[in-house]
């Protein structure tokens, strides 16, 4: 078998292409199955039994399409979900179990490829000191910082707040600045641009990871006996939300308090690799137990365990092909 993986995009620094193409071709390469790489329509669809087109790249699917030979499988990575892709393709490549329950709607075969980099399996843990300035920190676009508007007003009000800082790796400082220009804190925030050379690195400065990935809602319920009480939880997310800023903590021993969303309990159902938090009490009482480093280096080896045995004792090429052979 022949495969190929068409993109237009060949930026390192671009995720989609580092994971889905890049890293993937290295995987399947990795286990002797042909494997290529190209901007080119013509180069792939000539000799390849499988044509993988990368994320943002549908404006090559019809050409692909009308140039493909019999048998030819053509799958599209991480296609947009608000409306079904017409055309005569087999299948698509999502990130994430969420993303795919939702895009079963539209498509009938769908691959899940965990967003977890291969650089970061074999770095060194993190080892945790007792220190007098702990860093609390994210990564990511800089729109989830939006997420952490009401995170960083609760952590203002921990007492140890003024004994920390807080880092955000970002695609873009500017923006990150814009965001979060009007809150007064105690403590310093500072925006860090994320550079693939130095991210390891950066990440590794973090103390304590918060990953949000729920939107702020609050509902006001005014039928109790309509089964709605004000214990309910109440959850918005987008239906491509994953575990990829997760997974990269779990890699490096930074210990994560991660909301409510679904995918957050993919490694984790008993707060023994991470601490969960929905109300700012639960929030502070988290970060009271993560200030003690000898906690922060125990959840987060225990983090990388389970990591390590949930997600790199599969076969993602062995899942795949064995994937495209039901198609």
């Amino acid at each position: 078998m022949k495969i190929s993986l068409l993109s237009q995009e060949t930026n390192l620094n671009v995720g989609s292409y580092r994971i889905y193409i890049d890293q993937f071709a290295n995987q399947i390469k990795s286990t002797g199955i042909e494997a290529h790489i190209s901007t080119q329509i013509d180069q792939v669809v000539t000799s390849s039994d499988c044509i993988i087109i990368g994320k943002n790249n549908l404006n090559l699917l019809q050409d692909v399409l009308k140039s493909k030979k019999p048998n030819q499988l053509i799958g599209i990575v991480h296609p947009p979900l608000d409306t079904k892709i017409t055309g005569d393709f087999d299948f698509i490549i999502v990130g994430s179990m969420l993303e795919k329950v939702y895009a079963k709607q539209f498509y009938d075969n769908i691959f899940v490829y965990d967003l977890i980099e291969d650089r970061y399996n074999k770095i060194d843990l993190k080892v945790h000191k007792n220190k007098s300035e702990l860093i609390v920190g994210t990564h990511g676009n800089h729109v989830h910082l939006y997420k952490y508007i009401d995170i960083l007003k609760t952590i203002n009000q921990w007492e140890y707040s003024n004994t920390l800082k807080f880092i955000n790796i970002t695609d873009s400082v500017s923006e990150s600045e814009k965001i979060l220009k009007n809150l007064k804190l105690n403590f310093e925030i500072k925006h860090i641009k994320w550079n693939l050379d130095s991210f390891t690195d950066d990440l590794k400065k973090i103390d304590i990871a918060i990953v949000a990935t729920l939107f702020p809602k609050k509902i006001k319920f005014k039928n109790f006996r309509k089964g709605k009480y004000k214990s309910d939880y109440s959850f918005r997310f987008k239906s491509n939300t994953n575990q990829g800023r997760a997974f990269v903590f779990y890699q490096l021993g930074i210990p994560v308090i991660e909301d409510l969303s679904p995918e957050s309990f993919s490694l984790n159902f008993k707060e023994d690799s991470s601490l969960f938090y929905h109300s700012d009490k639960s929030l502070i009482k988290n970060l009271n137990k993560l200030k003690n480093a000898d906690f922060r280096n125990k959840l987060s080896k225990n983090a990388n365990k389970k990591f390590q045995e949930t997600f790199l004792t599969k076969n993602i090429v062995e899942d795949f092909i064995n994937f495209l052979d039901t198609i």
